[in-house]
């Protein structure tokens, strides 16, 4: 088995420096383009995709449909695959964040008030990992930096803050399961 983990593509509140996290964003007509760019890369590479799952925030929805277009796959949402809860600051640019307030937890525990730590992505992620079935499948998964980070962290037995150094734009991480490696393919 193996899973392919690809990034959502980037928003246009994002460019605009607006975090929202886990509300609805819109892809950006640059990176309509960069999806399209995924499935064209999938189409001339030798990847076997037997399945096709998706975080069910609109980004991720929206970047695997442009993806499908080769692939022809049934997409599940599932909402295990999000981007970490950070309530108090969506819809704000950083400069508008209490970062002092955010920065005096320890990494692993960090978050606004009371959502989820990178700690807790992680658990979600581990989790995620240990009820995967056993089978011959080959998972493409279109989800959020923090969970991928965090599924990088749990397979290669790091820290959380050295996954949250690892670049993932514009990369497939490939985790295979039965043959116990991981491998990050640039999307070119």
């Amino acid at each position: 088995m193996k899973i392919y983990l690809i990034r959502h593509c980037d928003t246009i509140e994002w460019e605009n420096g607006i975090i929202l996290w886990h509300l609805n964003w819109n892809l950006s007509k640059r990176w309509i383009f960069e999806a399209e760019r995924i499935w064209k890369f999938l189409k001339n590479s030798d990847f076997w995709i037997t399945k096709f799952l998706t975080s069910d925030l609109k980004r991720a929805i929206d970047t695997s449909k442009i993806i499908n277009n080769y692939l022809s796959l049934e997409i599940e949402k599932l909402n295990i695959l999000r981007e970490r809860w950070s309530w108090i600051v969506e819809w704000k640019k950083e400069n508008e964040i209490n970062w002092e307030l955010y920065e005096k937890k320890k990494l692993p525990y960090r978050k606004h008030y009371w959502w989820e730590s990178f700690l807790d992505v992680k658990k979600r992620a581990n989790y995620f990992l240990s009820n995967l079935y056993t089978n011959d499948w080959n998972l493409l998964i279109i989800s959020h930096n923090v969970f991928i980070l965090m599924l990088i962290c749990i397979f290669k037995q790091i820290t959380i803050k050295e996954s949250l150094k690892i670049d993932i734009k514009n990369k497939i991480v490939c985790i295979d399961l039965k043959n116990n490696y991981l491998d990050f393919i640039d999307i070119v």
